[in-house]
């Protein structure tokens, strides 16, 4: 069975460039139907442009949300807690089959329910990517935003289409006079990577 499982991820891999793959411990190959697995999760933290990717089905968002309930947690309580977890997840650069980034992606899934943004798409219009970019403001705070896109790629975009997706919000975001460059300021400004920055040097 685990080699089998190694198969899969390695092939999943190989249809997934640029990413590493690792299935979730209940999940077996031979299992499971992954033609459910429509949804595409992509963190980053904006101050290293530490990124993690997951794919779940659309039932997965009430699942996550009645979990966080269940657990005795407000919307509010959950959108800081899914902040602080993506912090502490990139400061130590957790990679793919970490347990700790299984419970991140829970609580962001929980998250993007609470939004605006989450409640604008329609539910039968939910499966597709869904990028909970992470702001680290100067004052240690984090700050999160969702964003819904659509991609040409059956699975998860590329890294570098989801890198010119940052990009393009980041710099976005960071106009004077949006919601968000607003919280930024009160944080002391937002701490950009390079690579994430619409003031690139030229090559």
């Amino acid at each position: 069975m685990k080699q089998e499982k190694v198969f899969f991820e390695n092939m999943a891999g190989t249809l997934s460039p640029g990413w590493t793959v690792k299935l979730q411990c209940h999940l077996q190959p031979g299992q499971m139907d992954l033609g459910r697995y429509q949804v595409r999760l992509y963190l980053i933290d904006s101050s290293n442009s530490w990124t993690a990717a997951a794919a779940m089905a659309p039932e997965g968002f009430a699942e996550a949300s009645r979990n966080v309930a269940a657990a005795g947690l407000t919307p509010t309580a959950v959108l800081d807690a899914a902040g602080q977890a993506i912090a502490q997840l990139s400061r130590r650069q957790a990679g793919a089959g970490d347990a700790e980034l299984q419970q991140g992606f829970q609580l962001v899934a929980a998250a993007l329910t609470s939004t605006q943004t989450f409640k604008a798409v329609p539910p039968d219009r939910r499966n597709g990517h869904w990028l909970y970019l992470a702001y680290r403001g100067h004052d240690a705070s984090t700050i999160c935003r969702p964003v819904f896109f659509g991609a040409p790629e059956a699975g998860f975009c590329s890294p570098e289409v989801l890198m010119q997706m940052a990009r393009q919000v980041i710099a976005h975001d960071l106009r004077p006079g949006t919601s968000v460059a607003d919280q930024l300021r009160k944080a002391g400004g937002a701490l950009i990577a390079p690579e994430l920055s619409s003031k690139r040097p030229a090559h």
